[in-house]
């Protein structure tokens, strides 16, 4: 009993030793959001609303109640706290390890061999994903259900009745409650009767039909978890098929998929053994599967399930082990697409239990069996052999938990991996706007679009970035690509509203509201900007026809015009602004009626009446820089170098801190040939917050190498 306790601290320690560093790891843009940081409903904490929500609700594409009602436990206890949030993964984690070792020690009998599965599963690094993700907190949370159901199943078999039964039924529902991935679990039950509890032997299995048989028992005795694993399939079947989360056969044809999980199973096996490199996100292949590659899985995966069945009377182990593996992987492996991705490190965590099954048993027992002479001596050195392995696997989690430390840190390290990744690009732009350097976000934006251009949440991403660097225009752009893409896109339609009511343009910017509060019809937000932008068109109209009853009075009433050429403009009526503006000029010149008349003559692209309203704006207040900045633009725009230099060089004068107006200067001088004052207003720029755009830098270091190194 003392060696048993011993074993069961070393397990704590190599787990803790190999996860420890992930209680420092923040969350990451990578469902994160869905789960806890963007959650409302998780962020209140357990509250009643909060648990009806987690009962009833769809949200990201799963129905899992338990594994929501665990993400509110925590920001109850630890509130938006990283370090909270993953010490419950990693308990969890710890716990599943611990009822490893436990349960099938009860059920083998075999202390040392059931330690060695409880280490692999407790240190091996492609459990980090499970542990270190926050949002994968359903792998750790239905695995503690998935282990303490068969521990209940194995005191059922002890002595089985309907009152031991009870407990491994409702075991298993809250299992399935926490992720429907656990529907494999009467399967592997039905395993286990053979070994190791020995409720049958082998030649049962052939009397499967005839009435009265072992078999048929334990088979009807199971039809309670069966149909809870049916019912559960279907529910997340339509949880994932309304989340747009299932892919159709025309994005993956069913032969590639059906050769992918072919590679998948070999691929596992492979990154198992040699855990490296291992991803948060593995691509399918733009080019297709390699089909050398697939064949030769396909006779790898053949040939094993052929051996593993030959040796079925002498090692009933192996077929346990080995369909345990390929059976507990099936909702996952590929063959009904859920995703993008072509497999996951996270698929893994209860699958390798079979693998890690044969090799706690395997290697001793060929020992044994075909090297007797040397069975002793090998048998010295096993422990040794398993003890360094264990460490190696320790430092490699140890490693790997590293890369999970932030969003940049993760797809960073994902993206020279697996090359050009249109899901890596994404989260490391959302990444970058959330740390506010938008143009590198704005970057990895584009990197998506260039592959997927109808990527409703890439659209919207890429239009917020562009709000916050203030070019609202473009960004109206994106937002109309993702509710094109997505009518129901309910955010993308109210960040689109803002920008129209901005504009002045309240119709079209209530027709967006509505469409936003069609899709979130209790969002208090969209509910307020509709209701906003409804006031505003009602005192603009009545304001409006003042102006015009006014002007209808007095012809040369300079401010009425101006101020109509102001709603006009507003409501995108540009040519009406021009006229009025116009009016406003001649009647009485200033320099916002020139400003803003240079401005819309240049959104027309009537480039020198532009110019020359910039002109007279700035001769009439020569203090205002963005007069001197727009005018730099224009002359830019018509190939005016020398002029437009000038200009923004007064620019620079006014505001010394104007990081755009550095950036496009340096622009110009690059244009001019001027390097190395090019790299001089790079450096200004970066210094008062700008981000020059990365091909521009590489165009200038092509010409002249970056005097600062």
């Amino acid at each position: 009993m003392r060696r048993d306790y011993l074993i069961y601290v070393l397990l704590v320690i190599i787990t803790f030793a190999a996860f420890g560093r992930v209680l420092v790891n923040d969350f990451v843009v990578y469902d994160d959001d869905k789960y806890v940081t963007h959650n409302e409903h998780v962020k209140a904490g357990l509250t009643p609303e909060g648990l009806a929500w987690a009962f009833t609700a769809f949200h990201a594409a799963n129905w899992h109640p338990l594994t929501w009602i665990s993400h509110m436990v925590d920001c109850s206890v630890y509130d938006m706290k990283p370090w909270g949030h993953h010490l419950t993964n990693l308990l969890l984690h710890v716990a599943n390890v611990l009822l490893l070792f436990h349960i099938l020690k009860l059920m083998t009998g075999s202390i040392w061999k059931t330690a060695l599965v409880a280490a692999l599963f407790g240190v091996h690094p492609l459990h980090v994903e499970s542990v270190a993700w926050v949002s994968e907190r359903k792998d750790v949370l239905s695995t503690f259900f998935w282990l303490i159901t068969m521990w209940a199943y194995y005191r059922y078999s002890r002595c089985p009745k309907l009152g031991s039964y009870i407990p491994v039924v409702l075991f298993f529902a809250l299992g399935l409650m926490s992720k429907p991935m656990l529907v494999t679990l009467p399967f592997v039950l039905l395993l286990l009767d053979w070994w190791p509890l020995g409720r049958i032997s082998l030649k049962s299995y052939t009397l499967v039909l005839k009435p009265g048989s072992i078999v048929r028992q334990l088979l009807n005795e199971k039809i309670p978890l069966f149909a809870l694993a049916v019912a559960s399939s279907i529910v997340t079947f339509i949880a994932q098929k309304e989340g747009g989360a299932v892919g159709t056969l025309m994005e993956i044809p069913l032969d590639m998929r059906i050769g992918n999980a072919l590679l998948s199973y070999m691929r596992y096996i492979g990154k198992m053994i040699w855990p490296w490199p291992l991803v948060v996100f593995y691509p399918h292949s733009i080019h297709g599967l390699p089909i050398l590659k697939v064949i030769f899985a396909s006779i790898l995966f053949l040939a094993i399930t052929w051996l593993v069945i030959k040796q079925m009377h002498r090692r009933p182990y192996m077929v346990v082990g080995w369909f345990w593996y390929i059976g507990t992987l099936v909702p996952v492996i590929g063959i009904i697409q859920v995703g993008r991705q072509a497999m996951a490190d996270r698929y893994t965590y209860i699958p390798l239990i079979g693998i890690f099954i044969i090799l706690a048993w395997g290697i001793p027992d060929y020992f044994n069996t075909r090297i007797k002479e040397k069975a002793k001596k090998v048998s010295s050195i096993l422990p040794s052999i398993t003890c360094i392995i264990i460490a190696v696997f320790v430092v490699c989690t140890w490693c790997q938990v590293g890369y999970w430390k932030d969003t940049i840190a993760l797809f960073g390290h994902t993206l020279p991996i697996t090359g050009s990744n249109y899901v890596v690009h994404n989260n490391l732009g959302v990444a970058f706007s959330e740390k506010k350097q938008y143009e590198q976000a704005i970057a990895h934006f584009q990197k998506v679009l260039e592959v997927e251009p109808n990527d409703p949440d890439t659209n919207y991403n890429m239009g917020n970035a562009l709000v916050a660097i203030g070019r609202f225009s473009e960004a109206a752009k994106y937002y109309r690509a993702a509710v094109k893409a997505d009518p129901n896109y309910a955010y993308a339609h109210n960040n689109l509203g803002n920008i129209l009511s901005q504009q002045g343009r309240l119709d079209e910017a209530i027709e967006e509201y509505k469409k936003a509060l069609q899709a979130k019809p209790d969002d208090l937000d969209i509910k307020r900007n509709l209701e906003t932008a409804l006031s505003q068109r009602a005192k603009k109209t009545n304001t409006a026809t003042s102006l015009y009853e006014a002007i209808k009075a007095n012809p040369n009433d300079a401010k009425a015009h101006y101020e109509l050429a102001v709603i006009l403009e507003n409501q995108t009526d540009f040519e009406g602004a021009i006229e009025h503006f116009s009016i406003a000029a001649r009647l009485k010149p200033s320099y916002a009626t020139h400003y803003h008349l240079a401005n819309i003559l240049s959104k027309m692209d009537r480039v020198d009446e532009a110019i020359r309203h910039y002109r007279e704006a700035i001769r009439l207040d020569p203090k205002r820089f963005e007069a001197h900045y727009n005018l730099a633009n224009t002359l830019s725009r018509q190939g005016k170098l020398d002029e437009a230099i000038g200009e923004y060089v007064e620019v620079i004068r006014l505001k010394p801190d104007f990081a755009d107006a550095h950036n496009n200067l340096a622009i110009a001088l690059f244009e001019k040939g001027d390097y190395a004052g090019a790299w001089h207003h790079v450096y200004l720029s970066r210094q008062n917050g700008g981000n020059p755009h990365p091909e521009f830098i590489r165009a200038l270091s092509e010409h002249m190498p970056d005097p600062g190194g």
